[in-house]
């Protein structure tokens, strides 16, 4: 019996101590569906999966929020936590990027049902009302230094985690001309939100299609370490079938394999 009640403490003690060590990742977005959802959803999009199913095998506790996403760069900027998910190299220019992207990502200009008007680069945009989100880098190029131009009062900057859901109602009740967004975020966006599919109309694209990463704190002495797990974990998941099983779920296709991305 004693023999038996040792080898119990032994064994309690070894499944404490692997508790004790056991590592988290922070990680934060904004919800930006089909890639992020709301923290605590039953679909928390693909790129919080992908995540997921890299990190927790390794050892990690995934811990995700949803902020603002002006927040959510600040506090990576600032090393508060871990990494972003889904941003570009112009969202958070202090960061550090491995080279495996989460995604690709193209935005377009959208207008209301009915409205002809079509974008032609920055200068079509005058007279004008744009809304955007407040921190998001659109064409890391013109219409990025646009929407920074302090001089330009038609633009509109929407914030919080339902910053894209007050920018569509704008735009249909008419106090917006124009909504720049990634066009699959905005084709869910429309059906979480209730909105007919034809509410808003595709006005031209605004840039090409550009790579979205895992975006981690510049200064945290863990990101060398969570970094490299990012980039062995995502060689594995796409060897080993699983990342196409994750991306299925969302009708989605590896952005690798397809720059279409979405399963017809």
């Amino acid at each position: 019996m004693k023999s038996l009640c040792v080898g119990l403490v032994f064994l309690l003690g070894v499944g404490l101590a692997g508790m004790a060590s056991a590592e988290t990742i922070t990680v934060a977005a904004d919800p930006w569906m089909p890639y992020t959802g709301e923290a605590g959803a039953s679909r928390l999009g693909y790129c919080v999966d992908v995540v997921k199913a890299i990190y927790e095998p390794a050892g990690y506790t995934v811990e995700y929020q949803t902020f603002p996403w002006s927040r959510d760069v600040a506090d990576v900027a600032a090393n508060r936590i871990d990494a972003i998910i889904g941003a570009s190299r112009m969202d958070c220019p202090t960061c550090l990027f491995p080279d495996s992207a989460i995604g690709m990502v193209q935005n377009s200009a959208y207008v209301a049902k009915g409205d002809t008007w079509k974008y032609a680069g920055v200068s079509s945009l005058a007279g004008r009302r744009l809304g955007v989100v407040e921190g998001y880098s659109y064409d890391d190029g013109p219409l990025d230094a646009y929407i920074k131009d302090t001089d330009v009062p038609a633009v509109r900057k929407s914030s919080g985690t339902d910053a894209l859901q007050k920018n569509i109602d704008r735009l249909v009740s008419g106090r917006l001309d124009v909504v720049v967004e990634n066009d699959r975020v905005m084709k869910n966006a429309l059906d979480d939100f209730g909105w007919p599919e034809d509410s808003v109309t595709l006005a031209g694209t605004v840039n090409e299609e550009q790579k979205i990463f895992l975006a981690f704190a510049p200064d945290k002495v863990t990101t060398v370490k969570l970094m490299r797990v990012w980039t062995d974990g995502i060689r594995q998941l796409r060897s080993t079938g699983k990342l196409k099983e994750i991306m299925a779920r969302y009708h989605l296709a590896d952005w690798e394999i397809s720059s279409e991305q979405t399963i017809k």
